[in-house]
């Protein structure tokens, strides 16, 4: 939460839980402001400074951009985790 709130770029963030066949990952959406390759650039560093310390192979992290059709299907009437205050 302290690493978004640090973000001006950061609106919402959800997290999720997806199976795919025997392998569940977690799923971090995003709602960026920002063009793809600022995303591109926030999702790298994101992974570097917060998700490789919480990191499991078993369920690993991936990122996700909210402005693509499936991360705003799959969030919908989801409540998200961080909503940037202000």
């Amino acid at each position: 939460i302290k690493y978004l709130d640090a973000r001006r770029d950061v609106k919402k963030a959800y997290l999720m839980n997806m199976r795919k066949v025997n392998q569940l990952n977690r799923l971090v959406i995003v709602d960026f402001e920002g063009e793809d390759d600022q995303f591109n650039d926030f999702a790298k560093d994101f992974t570097d400074k917060v998700l490789n310390a919480i990191n499991d192979e078993k369920a690993p992290f991936m990122i996700m951009n909210f402005n693509q059709p499936a991360a705003k299907q799959a969030t919908k009437e989801k409540v998200p985790f961080y909503v940037k205050v202000g």
